[in-house]
């Protein structure tokens, strides 16, 4: 990510810079780039998830299990 965008770049590293509780917490770092990645699913109220079950796996699953 940071190869590929000199602002995000330039963004961490001030952040290293400046604070040194982030600089020394890799968990912090760590959601510092996911809150930034196409991954990360901003929080919503009231959002629910939505999936389309497959009938015939559901049964086997239920079967199975």
């Amino acid at each position: 990510m940071l190869a590929k965008d000199a602002a995000l770049k330039a963004e961490f590293d001030a952040r290293v810079a400046s604070d040194s509780a982030f600089a020394g917490n890799p968990q912090a770092r760590l959601e510092f780039f996911y809150e930034r990645s196409p991954w990360y699913a901003t929080p919503r109220v009231a959002a629910f998830p939505v999936v389309k079950l497959d009938g015939k796996a559901l049964a086997a699953a239920r079967h199975r299990g």
